[in-house]
């Protein structure tokens, strides 16, 4: 049922394979998450947000580059967001993650990688399959 839910969305091809794989990983994110706002807890009205920018394709659809969010902290606090207090964001990853990790990431998503939609199709249902295993 599960894993239905969450492939569902797969059996529509018409999709651009750019959209299907931006989908999973959105789904992937919420799911390492507990399907809660790492920042506040909430458990409703979730987004996956990139740590860095998804135009990297280095790390667009890495795991460590997401983190899941609830609509406030994503976009529309004044005080704490993705979005608006991009610094603040920075340092709670930082805080959260740990300075190597972050750091390990930032240097990853300057890379460079091949648009290769299957294979990170692939990656992605492999890492499902662990996670809801």
């Amino acid at each position: 049922m599960f894993i239905s839910w969450c492939f569902g969305f797969m059996a529509k091809k018409s999709k651009p394979e750019f959209k299907i794989c931006d989908d999973l990983w959105s789904k992937l994110v919420k799911i390492k998450a507990g399907f809660k706002c790492e920042h506040c807890w909430k458990t409703k009205f979730l987004n996956s947000h990139h740590i860095f920018s998804r135009v990297n394709w280095a790390t667009r659809y890495d795991l460590d580059n997401g983190i899941c969010l609830c609509s406030w902290c994503h976009t529309m606090s004044q005080k704490f967001s993705a979005h608006r207090t991009p610094m603040e964001f920075a340092e709670r990853v930082i805080e959260t993650r740990g300075r190597t990790r972050y750091d390990n990431l930032k240097a990853k998503a300057k890379g460079i990688r091949d648009k290769d939609y299957e294979k990170v199709e692939k990656y992605l249902i492999e890492e499902t399959n662990k996670l809801t295993q």
